[in-house]
């Protein structure tokens, strides 16, 4: 096998013998080719290739990886197990998960399905679900999860209603799922956790299966994760994980930092390789990120040196308003676009998505193409998820959280009125709603004709269940949205003839996608799997942008991109590093992490920008520089203050100009950065 075109950190991490392995990768240091790579030296070795798991992210990841390694080791890489956490999870589940009481055809709910469930769960407990935001809740079930723990009151947050609700609903959330036959996406780590706990030997066959573990991004990792981990890679502990703890960014939805940092203490006998040798991003911007993540007290440490000769020096920009940095941004768009840079090899970056506007109007302004990720996804558009429920309920009798979002959609007389006394009859007899509805007829109080309506729905169910039996299932998907006029309500419902031909379109790929999987698991394929499968893309795809678009972002989103040009608006306190989101505290270490993450996706240049000042409720409010500024090396970065009357020509290693920025960040009182 050539292993010529490694570096000799690379080589050592993909030849070091078996037994646990921590590979600190820093950004742009050549992580997956040393990941893919190791794996074909495995193989080379004499690894089976069915025996060797490797995990990573997402979906996407995942993908490139398995082609990548095709290419490299060849038809032996078609055997090996390529997944996602969540992935690897669902199949575990899918073969055991009958032992702990669910069905053996079981569902996983997506984002919307909690929602639903927790909004009907909020009513139940006597919450007023348009008092608190639905949304939040569910995020404090999911970090609890994600913490391996039940949702309680946080003894240092007493006032926190979110915490308090999230702990009287969780148990009752809990039970709903089970009720329905369906997991949640956290409990596709947390249930397989349980099956090896209480059935040592559903552990011990996956053991069997999996000798060797590769774990790529493990600083994103949470303690349940950790725990999978452990679990497969038993006494054995041939496990190599590959991460950057310089890049953990995603506390607020679990991921633990002391996993990389600790990675010695749960595997003991460790080997450690830092891979050092970034061969992204110009010199100065190295240094820029290098500078500002060097503050961090606890990480692991580790040298960046640039593989590239030097480039243009970071820029450093203040500008008088927000309008101003706007306007700013797009010039330099413009302006880049003219000299032969590919729309899509530029980037414009934010912390927050309400940063994105201003930039949204300037860029339009001036016509220039431009796409905003991190918007309304497919699976969010309201036609898609009215088609999946419909789908979801055909596979699923249990899924009520589906039965009650389309057993109205399109309209067909069943209103408010007559569901309320249809699901107290159902909790008053100790029925399942449809159950219910199959008998509307016997339900109390309920007028004659909307009982008609609600069996006459029933039926439709009921025969359109028989024919999935007997027919391809995009056949009958296909009849299902015939039969109830779905096309033509969505035409009336939609403000002109173009709106409904994309909204049809989406539809249209739904059914297309759901056929796809049908020709190729041929005789194997069952609605529920893809369904299943479907749930776990939404959650687990990455985004991209177009090609010819300006990509504009939040840094979270970015992780995991390049671009020769990176602008990264903002940089002030309160915005960067924020000042907590939805009650929570500063987290300034992961801040930092954020910021360096922003500054790592760039290759040839970097550009800063902060206003003076910001629109807070309608006046200008003065912005305070972000403390992260003050780390940056004076002989990387230019500076150029437009706030100025007449600024000076600037160029780098200007003591006093950051002697100033030093200033101003002492008057304006750091302890206090001033709200977002």
């Amino acid at each position: 096998m050539d292993l010529s075109r490694l570096n000799p950190e690379q080589r050592e991490a993909v030849t070091t013998p078996k037994g646990p392995l921590l590979v600190l990768a820093g950004a742009g240091s050549g992580k997956t080719r040393v990941i893919v790579y190791r794996i074909a030296w495995l193989l080379a070795q004499g690894a089976r290739p069915d025996s060797v798991l490797a995990v990573t992210f997402t979906n996407k990841a995942a993908q490139e990886m398995k082609a990548r390694l095709l290419r490299l080791a060849g038809r032996p890489a078609e055997e090996l197990w390529v997944s996602t956490f969540h992935a690897l999870g669902a199949e575990v589940a899918r073969k055991d998960l009958f032992r702990l009481g669910w069905p053996r055809r079981f569902a996983v709910a997506d984002a919307g399905d909690q929602l639903c469930l927790v909004r009907r769960l909020l009513r139940a407990v006597s919450v007023d679900d348009r008092a608190l935001d639905a949304r939040r809740v569910v995020a404090a079930i999911s970090r609890a999860k994600n913490a391996g723990v039940a949702p309680q009151p946080d003894a240092a947050q007493e006032g926190d209603d979110y915490q308090r609700v999230a702990g009287e609903v969780f148990p009752h959330y809990q039970r709903a799922l089970r009720a329905q036959g369906a997991v949640d996406f956290d409990d596709l780590i947390l249930l397989p956790l349980q099956l090896f706990r209480e059935h040592p030997e559903v552990l011990a066959r996956w053991r069997r299966r999996f000798q060797t573990l590769l774990v790529d991004e493990f600083q994103d990792t949470n303690a349940p994760q950790l725990q999978f981990v452990q679990a497969l890679a038993g006494d054995r502990r041939d496990v190599c994980v590959v991460g950057d703890d310089d890049q953990c960014i995603y506390s607020w939805r679990g991921a633990e930092v002391r996993n990389i940092l600790d990675f010695q203490a749960h595997f003991p006998g460790t080997r450690e390789v830092v891979l050092g040798r970034n061969y992204r991003s110009a010199p100065a911007v190295l240094a820029a990120a290098s500078a500002v993540i060097s503050a961090v007290p606890e990480r692991r440490p580790k040298v960046l040196v640039a593989d590239r000769p030097p480039g243009v020096p970071v820029q450093l920009v203040v500008l008088p308003s927000e309008g101003d940095e706007a306007d700013w941004v797009a010039r330099g768009v413009e302006r880049r676009l003219q000299e032969g840079i590919p729309a899509d090899e530029m980037a414009i970056l934010y912390r927050t998505n309400g940063q994105s506007r201003p930039l949204e109007e300037s860029l339009s302004a001036r016509g220039l193409p431009f796409e905003v990720l991190g918007g309304t996804e497919f699976f969010q558009q309201r036609e898609v998820k009215d088609v999946l429920a419909y789908l979801k309920v055909l596979a699923n009798p249990l899924d009520e959280v589906s039965l009650l979002r389309i057993i109205n959609v399109p309209a067909r007389g069943i209103g408010d009125a007559t569901m309320e006394r249809l699901l107290a009859h159902a909790r008053r007899e100790g029925l399942g709603v449809q159950q219910t509805l199959d008998r509307a007829a016997a339900v109390e109080g309920l007028a004659p004709g909307a009982a008609a309506r609600v069996e006459a729905f029933s039926a439709l169910v009921a025969r359109m269940r028989a024919r999935l039996r007997a027919e391809p299932m995009g056949q009958v998907a296909r009849s299902l949205l015939v039969d109830i006029g779905f096309a033509e309500d969505t035409r009336a419902g939609s403000r002109d003839a173009g709106v409904a031909q994309a909204r049809l379109r989406s539809v249209e790929g739904v059914l297309a996608s759901l056929e796809a999987y049908q020709a190729r698991a041929a005789g194997k394929a069952d609605l529920i799997s893809w369904l299943n499968r479907l749930s776990l893309d939404a959650r687990e795809e990455e985004q991209s942008a177009e090609r010819g678009r300006v990509a504009l972002m939040t840094l979270h989103a970015a992780k995991g991109l390049e671009f020769r040009v990176v602008f990264l608006v903002g940089l002030e306190e309160g915005l960067l590093p924020h000042a907590g989101m939805l009650g929570e505290a500063p987290n300034l270490d992961e801040e930092r992490r954020l910021a360096y993450v922003g500054f790592t996706r760039a290759r040839d240049e970097l550009i800063l920008t902060r206003a003076a000042t910001r629109l807070r409720r309608g006046r200008e409010v003065p912005r305070t520089p972000s403390r992260f500024l003050q780390d940056l090396p004076v002989d990387s970065v230019v500076f150029l203050d437009l706030t100025l009357p007449s600024p000076p020509q600037a160029g780098p290693g200007q003591p006093s100009v950051f002697a100033r920025l030093r200033e101003q960040f002492r008057a304006a009182g750091p302890e206090e950065p001033p709200s977002a």
